[in-house]
């Protein structure tokens, strides 16, 4: 039997993300649009009229951090392709009986994955500028940095929770290895000011500013290592479906 060209690999994988690939571009689209018709509001519009500004100063972080965190998540969609492929056999059924080799199949997903970080980018950049004019301010390194920090968390989010599920042959099972992982990672964040942040009663001024200093202290030091961070997570993504397929093949 013939094997599938590379090309229909890609094609596959593509095809298993249509349905998500739609569904995330409309979330996306509601979520970057909201809060920057909110900031816009504030500067231009009636909020700024109705609402003082110290009475949103600790909601204005978050703002202005949904619409980057949803443009980040394009790069977590190829993730659904491992969850069609557990909960519809059929494309499982279509790997084996095409005889896809494990390389193959490793790549074609890896590129799906470049593609996914693309798309990120592609908007998160701009729209880090569109953010800064909305909301009245000038754009930075770190704002830079943390669109690409995002992303680089949304991608290796991305390859866990996929390799885990082909791994465990459960989505579930992939589902809590993730979260696992994301747990672990919001713990080392909060690690360093939880001794600071306890002392402090809920809702005191200070716990806004502490929060907000270290979140920058945090990016300056990362931000610079992004790039080679996804290239990392691009790597060990190939190599762990590489390991995975040829096991399966076994």
């Amino acid at each position: 039997m013939k094997k599938p060209s590379f090309t229909a690999l890609l094609y596959r994988e593509l095809l298993l993300l249509k349905k998500s690939l739609l569904i995330g571009s409309i979330g996306a689209l509601i979520f970057i649009l909201f809060p920057v018709l909110i900031l816009l509001s504030f500067r231009f519009g009636n909020l700024k009229l109705i609402i003082p500004e110290e009475a949103v100063s600790g909601s204005m972080t978050i703002i202005k951090l949904m619409p980057v965190m949803s443009a980040s998540l394009f790069a977590m969609l190829p993730s659904e392709t491992a969850t069609n492929d557990i909960t519809k056999p059929v494309w499982d059924y279509f790997r084996r009986s095409t005889q896809a080799s494990a390389l193959r199949l490793s790549l074609a997903k890896t590129v799906i994955s470049v593609i996914g970080i693309a798309i990120s980018l592609i908007i998160s950049i701009p729209l880090t500028y569109i953010i800064a004019y909305a909301s009245g301010t000038e754009v930075t390194g770190n704002d830079i940095g943390l669109s690409l920090l995002f992303i680089a968390f949304m991608s290796l989010m991305s390859v866990v929770f996929g390799a885990s599920i082909y791994f465990f042959k459960s989505v579930d099972k992939g589902g809590l290895v993730m979260t696992g992982f994301m747990f672990a990672f919001v713990f080392g964040f909060m690690a360093p000011i939880t001794g600071e942040l306890t002392k402090m009663p809920p809702g005191h001024a200070m716990r806004d500013a502490i929060m907000e200093t270290h979140l920058n202290n945090v990016i300056s030091t990362l931000a610079p290592f992004t790039p080679l961070m996804l290239m990392g997570v691009i790597l060990i993504q190939f190599a762990l479906f590489l390991f995975i397929f040829k096991r399966r093949e076994k």
